[in-house]
């Protein structure tokens, strides 16, 4: 097996990591769906509620790009631009599994962000909380446009780097439901299941 352990240095489990590399030589499209659906969602915790985790999540970054992706995709090995690719949105025509280390800060910036208010009353040790549903919807909504602007933005530096085909390609690919397949269950009794 290509995968090996993570480096411990990175100080985050990363055994789901290993587990998802192995499983991606022999059934690609269940290790993706499984990290899209599992894996990832717990490293976003912690990028959500960590500060300064970058360093950290360089580890799991390097073993995504180097080991996982390439698995996934049977390519021996992904550049750069490939790797932004894939770290885009679905409907941006990547495959969601973003750059950990990268997404660090945006991802505690808008954790804090929603949390302001609720930290504030515990830091004041108030008796009494009683949510704002209108400013946590004006502020999900300022998060929801900023990681629009902010997708949108390096979508447009990658296709910078791309000659004519591949832009029109990625144009393709981030059209309405041309990627719902990939964030479907690989259920085999419904045929859903690409390998």
């Amino acid at each position: 097996s290509s995968c090996g352990p993570l480096p411990q240095s990175s100080g985050i489990n990363a055994e789901y990591g290993d587990i998802m590399c192995e499983v991606a030589e022999k059934e690609p499209q269940l290790a993706y769906t499984a990290y899209w659906m599992g894996v990832s969602k717990e490293w976003s915790f912690m990028q959500r509620t960590t500060p300064d985790i970058e360093s950290q999540l360089q580890a799991i970054e390097d073993r995504l790009a180097q080991k996982l992706l390439p698995a996934i995709t049977g390519q021996p090995f992904i550049d750069e631009t490939t790797r932004e690719i894939m770290a885009l949105p679905t409907r941006y025509g990547g495959l969601g599994i973003e750059n950990p280390a990268q997404m660090a800060e945006v991802h505690y910036a808008n954790s804090t962000a929603m949390t302001k208010r609720l930290c504030d009353h515990i830091v004041e040790q108030a008796t009494e909380y009683r949510p704002d549903k209108e400013n946590e919807r004006e502020i999900r909504g300022q998060i929801r446009l900023q990681k629009k602007k902010l997708f949108e933005e390096i979508r447009d530096t990658i296709k910078a780097k791309l000659s004519n085909a591949d832009k029109r390609n990625l144009e393709l690919i981030s059209e309405k439901g041309a990627s719902s397949f990939l964030t479907c269950l690989p259920l085999q009794e419904l045929r859903f299941t690409l390998n």
